[in-house]
């Protein structure tokens, strides 16, 4: 098979080599491993890796990782996780003797360049780890097999040790077997591996890897603990980089885990932003929506009561809840919805245009034509009170406030909230049906929206009678110079 021209980069080269076999998805046909440990122990489980720095079978590909008694970052390292954006690496073989494995400080120090090496990455690591064992005498002929558990995603000690137990008696039974098929007592590698397990391996593997599986290594998953001699090298032909797996390597190429992401790159941040901004507005729209519908159910509850309310007691409530939607609804014409409200949904706008013509009938034939009756019915007993009258002086101290809140509804452009409502509360209409007691209720909410709005609706004015104006006027005026006259006199006698 022709190969593609190769260049002096293991990366160039490794990247060609896969593009030619897979074509240009190659990436997604192809599962990377990295290798570390010691020499020895690499060379033991993947020979003549050391030498050509990758291998590649059956859709895997074998990389050289080196030692993990020393920090990762090594060149070749760095080409390994250019190879592929997002996931460099589809797990990691540690590949360690039964005495790394005790020595608690070279395995945490391992660790620690594994969870470096994740954070460079970017990626939560599958971690297989391979032991290697050794023998007195030769296993040449043994049926090679995968030996060892494949560990759930979220293991814990307990669950790495009830696999690890799960393991002897299959071991002690298959490694029995292997003795007599054709006699060969010295195919023993499952019997002893299955003693030393129960022995003290099992206690072993749980104490050395309770500090991974104690859940302060994120960038680490643990998937597998596997056992195996040193393996058969296999004569790779004309193809420099070729492997054949042992049938060893099946365990670790039967798992397909994927690790999870770690931190956040820019697109990450920036999809993250647009979904939460995504899920917070269709929020926002939900609330929005629930807000105005109600909004509006009310506005529709208060203008069906107005408008079948059949008595004037019905009517004045009707229309003091009338009085208080419009307020809400301008007030926030002026300052503005709440936040709940602006997500494209307000109606507050049509509401507050829907309302007012209904406003404006309502109150200007429960309040204010009533109210400004009262007020000429009280300046026209004013007029008629004999000039000099002790009644017409007693009058004249309130007739005054009478006629400007009188003339300020003629001339809304002149109005004084202030001075409106304290006058037109005095003035007191009274209704045929409607008990003091329930006015007094409505009255000071009716006067107030009626006189701070008055100012803003000059159609709202009334047809003020010219001559009761004059008439007022002249005897205010008259009443006024009487005052004076008399306090003249009266600063006379006391200059005399």
């Amino acid at each position: 098979m022709a190969l593609p021209p190769q260049s002096g980069s293991e990366h160039s080269e490794l990247r060609n080599y896969l593009r030619h076999l897979y074509g240009p998805l190659w990436r997604h046909k192809t599962r990377l491993l990295l290798i570390v440990g010691e020499p020895t122990e690499i060379t033991a489980i993947a020979p003549h890796l050391a030498n050509k720095k990758w291998l590649e079978g059956q859709r895997t590909v074998l990389l050289w990782g080196g030692s993990l008694q020393e920090t990762l970052e090594s060149p070749l390292l760095d080409q390994w996780l250019g190879l592929r954006r997002g996931r460099a690496l589809d797990g990691v073989v540690w590949a360690l003797t039964p005495e790394q494995s005790a020595d608690a400080v070279a395995l945490d120090k391992g660790l620690r360049h594994l969870q470096e090496l994740a954070r460079r990455a970017r990626r939560q690591l599958p971690l297989h780890l391979w032991q290697v064992c050794e023998n007195a005498w030769s296993q040449e002929g043994r049926e090679s097999q995968p030996v060892g558990c494949l560990l759930p995603a979220k293991v814990t000690p307990a669950m790495l040790e009830d696999c690890l137990e799960e393991l002897v008696e299959p071991l002690r039974h298959q490694g029995i077997a292997q003795m007599k098929l054709k006699k060969q007592m010295h195919h023993d590698f499952l019997l002893r591996l299955s003693r030393d397990l129960q022995a003290n391996g099992i206690a072993r593997w749980r104490q050395a890897l309770a500090p991974l599986l104690s859940g302060f290594n994120p960038g680490l998953l643990l998937r597998g603990v596997w056992f195996s001699q040193p393996l058969r090298a296999t004569d790779s032909g004309e193809i420099e980089h070729f492997w054949w797996p042992d049938p060893a390597w099946h365990g670790v190429q039967r798992d397909k885990a994927v690790g999870a992401r770690l931190g956040w790159r820019a697109p990450r941040v920036a999809y993250g932003l647009f979904l939460g901004l995504a899920v917070m507005w269709g929020a926002g729209m939900v609330l929005s929506f629930v807000s105005n519908w109600a909004q509006i159910v009310q506005v529709q509850a208060v203008s069906t009561a107005l408008q079948q309310a059949s008595t004037p007691e019905a009517q004045l409530l009707a229309l003091n809840e009338l009085v208080h939607v419009l307020a809400r609804l301008d007030h926030r014409a002026v300052y503005g919805a709440p936040w709940y409200q602006r997500f494209g949904l307000n109606r507050n706008p049509q509401l507050l245009e829907t309302l007012w013509p209904r406003y404006v009938e309502a109150n200007k034939r429960l309040v204010r034509d009533p109210a400004a009756a009262r007020l000429r019915e009280q300046l026209e007993a004013l007029v008629k009170l004999a000039p000099g009258s002790p009644q017409r002086v007693e009058r004249s101290a309130v007739a005054y406030d009478q006629l400007k809140a009188y003339l300020m509804m003629a001339r809304p452009e002149k109005a004084e909230a202030d001075l409106l409502v304290k006058t037109l509360a005095h003035a007191e209409p009274t209704w045929e049906g409607v008990s003091p007691a329930l006015w007094r209720t409505v009255a000071a909410n009716v006067w107030q929206f009626y006189a701070e709005q008055l100012a803003a609706h000059p159609d709202w004015r009334i047809e003020a009678d010219p001559r009761l104006v004059a008439q007022v006027r002249q005897a205010l005026l008259d009443q006024l110079g009487q005052r004076n006259a008399e306090a003249s006199l009266y600063q006379q006698v006391l200059d005399d």
